[in-house]
């Protein structure tokens, strides 16, 4: 079953994009805009010019996030992306935040080894300010993850 049919009951795209923009529509005051992520900018870009006036697309798309977000001349999406999970990891790292829990339990919803592929690549562009405090609240999860006992 694919994700299309689960969702919308639909195994093609363009039968499920016509079922949740007929939703949209019919229910303007209940619907502020609706997440997708495609991966496709052009098929994004598509749906987002069929929203009704008022509707809000939400990109998801971490590889075209950039372009959607700029828009297309006419319209923009509205940015609600995993990147941001990764900025607030970086906050905990930082000394921002005394702890590593995010929104709705998401910090569980990935793997240690996504984390730690942030922890490598935020370090190496230099986002690390203080390297010695990340370095140590990052080996204190892989300790809870236990990693490196």
């Amino acid at each position: 079953m694919t994700c299309l049919t689960r969702h919308c009951g639909a195994s093609e795209i363009e039968v499920a994009n016509d079922l949740v923009l007929g939703l949209i529509a019919k229910n303007p005051a209940k619907v502020d805009g609706i997440k997708i992520s495609l991966l496709d900018q052009a098929h994004v870009e598509a749906f987002r010019a069929r929203l009704p006036d008022g509707a809000r697309l939400y990109t998801g798309d971490d590889f075209n996030c950039a372009d959607l977000i700029a828009g297309d001349g006419t319209q923009p999406s509205h940015a609600l992306l995993g990147i941001f999970a990764a900025i607030a990891y970086r906050s905990r790292l930082n000394g921002y935040q005394n702890h590593f829990i995010m929104p709705a339990g998401f910090c569980s919803s990935r793997d240690i080894t996504q984390y730690s592929e942030v922890f490598r690549l935020a370090n190496a562009a230099g986002l690390l300010p203080d390297p010695d405090l990340a370095e140590a609240r990052m080996e204190a999860l892989l300790v809870t993850h236990r990693i490196g006992e």
